[in-house]
């Protein structure tokens, strides 16, 4: 292979500076990609160990908001090839920081839904100081959706609310246009008692979550929104986020659901509380655990 084409390391004032020489037709191939408003699929192929992986590793760096090599079919064997690659795919989520997944995804559908959680959760929480608004919801909406949406609903947009009447599970929502039209005001009273502080962020990030799902404003993924909105509350106010594991799936469910029937969001509010204490008592036992104690000297 000509010497132009090789990647190579250079030492430089005692750091290792990682650079690509040569590959200036792949480089431009890669740049106009990335700059492409479209959805792309890039296959780089070539002989093992020629440095594929390090020329989009190297080129891209930082600029990528996700990144997964995958496992080689050769090096696994006879293992599932499948269950090892979403188990892998899981672990490179949770290294980028996904806090609130706690399992593996079942499938490469649910796999992408994860992806699009991280992404709308890094893309809402890096901006803390930005009001609550519907365009605000809406962009968090169109990246949470914007892999998987189509599969389940061809006629529904990513960022956009429903034109239809909606329902989940055994509930029935009531006129679309009706409830689409409570957001804003949800939004900007929720901004408002925030910015006043006279109610305790977790019963506002409940209120929030339960008047949310009473109004169901989108086609799918209403129930991520509204987790990932309530817990955006608690990042504003610097508290804890809540983690519903899959343990509590059915309490939740269950408290949502106490808001029709019984017409109060008290059993919500308490299981928000009781949900992060438990996360803080797990997290203060973890650090316990990982602590060394070293015996004083005098």
């Amino acid at each position: 292979m000509p010497r132009n084409k090789l990647f190579v390391s250079l030492w430089q004032n005692k750091a290792t500076m990682e650079s690509i020489i040569g590959r200036k037709k792949e480089q431009k191939e890669l740049e106009r990609i990335y700059n492409s408003n479209k959805a792309e699929f890039v296959v780089v192929y070539g002989r093992r160990r020629v440095g594929k992986t390090y020329l989009v590793r190297e080129y891209f760096q930082d600029r990528l908001d996700f990144y997964h090599t995958a496992l080689s079919p050769i090096e696994l064997g006879d293992e599932s090839l499948a269950e090892k690659q979403l188990q892998a795919f899981y672990h490179s989520l949770k290294r980028y920081g996904a806090v609130d997944i706690e399992k593996k995804p079942a499938d490469w559908f649910e796999a992408f839904e994860m992806l699009d959680h991280f992404r709308a959760y890094e893309f809402l929480f890096n901006q803390p100081e930005t009001p609550l608004n519907e365009n605000l919801l809406k962009e968090t909406h169109r990246i949470l959706m914007e892999h998987t949406l189509s599969y389940r609903y061809p006629e529904a947009k990513a960022g956009e609310y429903t034109d239809t009447d909606m329902c989940a599970g055994d509930t029935i929502f009531g006129e679309h246009e009706q409830l689409i039209s409570r957001v804003p005001q949800l939004l900007s009273s929720t901004q408002r008692t925030m910015e006043e502080g006279k109610i305790h962020p977790i019963i506002l990030s409940a209120r929030f979550h339960g008047f949310y799902e009473y109004l169901h404003p989108f086609r799918d993924g209403n129930g991520r929104i509204g987790r990932l909105f309530s817990n955006f509350i608690l990042h504003k106010a610097g508290h804890p986020i809540v983690i519903i594991t899959y343990e509590k799936k059915d309490e939740y469910i269950n408290a949502l659901r106490h808001i029709r029937t019984e017409r109060t969001d008290e059993h919500l509010i308490s299981f928000f509380f009781q949900t992060a204490i438990e996360r803080m008592q797990r997290e203060i036992d973890e650090k316990k655990k990982q602590s060394i104690i070293f015996p004083f000297l005098f």
